[in-house]
């Protein structure tokens, strides 16, 4: 059986993680230039596919190195020595903008290595809890927290996702919370308990 390769390294030092590439693995590739004649179709045809394919392979080494960092953020206890946490595709798909299909087809066959070893990429998705929460279902329960939150003590974001967290029984990151909340049209925590004085002060 050939040796497993990893393709991100998660290094840790003096308390501090962070993610490369692992870069014997994915060497730079440079393209050569050349003066290409005007009247030369099929150089030019050649060289734009180069182009094509070195862009190509540009962009799968920072979707894997994004993928790495979102692991990091994620699964942040489980890289200090703690258990992986429920974590789903959509997840990570969403925060990329991509189909969670395109996300599975990037780790495929992709490995991780840190402090604990070397593991598939798609381990880290073996414990997410069955079935699909729609994003419908979570900016409703968001709508909820806020028509029924203290005005004197709106939530933060930091709350919010804590209670979306623990109703949904997933994983998910602050800044999630805070698009879904802009997406709602629902001001900040800060915003929300200067418009509930301001609408007290009126009545």
């Amino acid at each position: 059986m050939p040796p497993i390769i990893p393709d991100i390294l998660v290094l840790e030092e003096d308390g501090d993680i962070s993610v490369q590439l692992n870069e014997g693995y994915y060497p730079k590739v440079v393209l050569e230039q050349h003066k290409i004649t005007a009247n030369n179709g099929y150089l030019k045809e050649k060289l734009k596919e180069a182009r094509d394919l070195v862009d190509a392979l540009q962009m799968r080494h920072q979707t894997i190195q994004k993928i790495g960092l979102m692991l990091v953020e994620y699964q942040y206890d489980f890289f200090k020595g703690g258990a992986i946490k429920p974590m789903r595709l959509v997840d990570i798909a969403e925060e990329f903008g991509y189909a969670a299909s395109t996300i599975s087809r990037a780790i495929s066959n992709k490995y991780l290595a840190c402090n604990r070893g070397v593991f598939a990429i798609k381990s880290f998705f073996a414990t997410a809890l069955e079935g699909d929460v729609s994003n419908a279902a979570i900016k409703e329960f968001l709508l909820e927290l806020i028509s029924k939150e203290d005005r004197q003590h709106p939530m933060s974001d930091l709350k919010i996702l804590e209670l979306v967290e623990q109703q949904f029984g997933l994983k998910m990151v602050r800044r999630t919370i805070t698009k879904y909340r802009k997406l709602l049209n629902i001001a900040s925590s800060t915003e929300r308990k200067r418009l509930y004085s301001m609408v007290l002060d009126l009545t």
